[in-house]
């Protein structure tokens, strides 16, 4: 997971600095890039949702409630935040003009890296 986070630390910057310039089509390489990554982390969201916990007292929490109700006051918006593919949406919605602002919104993606620093 270290390593796709890495990726999108380097992938979101570039696709942000050089958009699209082949009239909203995206360069191969950085769509199939962009896919995977979304779909691993929304795979990693759900495999969350299973994942035992130590509390701060070094107690291992394995009931499945307690774990989805955890994720879910913490860290599970922002994870399903960074999983919404932005520029497919967009890309189907949007006009050229209105994309280059959505560019930004793919900043949100970024905040998977401090998914670094929970671990």
């Amino acid at each position: 997971m270290i390593f796709i986070l890495l990726g999108s630390c380097f992938l979101i910057p570039y696709e942000i600095a050089f958009p699209n310039d082949n009239d909203g089509h995206r360069d191969m390489v950085k769509m199939v890039f962009d896919k995977i990554f979304d779909f691993l982390f929304f795979v990693d969201v759900i495999i969350t949702f299973f994942c035992a916990y130590l509390t701060d007292e070094y107690e291992i929490i394995d009931n499945r409630k307690d774990i989805a109700l955890h994720y879910l006051k913490g860290w599970c918006t922002l994870d399903i935040l960074s999983c919404i593919p932005y520029g497919d949406i967009g890309e189907a919605l949007l006009t050229k003009k209105q994309m280059v602002k959505l560019q930004l919104v793919k900043l949100i993606k970024l905040l998977r890296i401090l998914k670094l620093v929970k671990e």
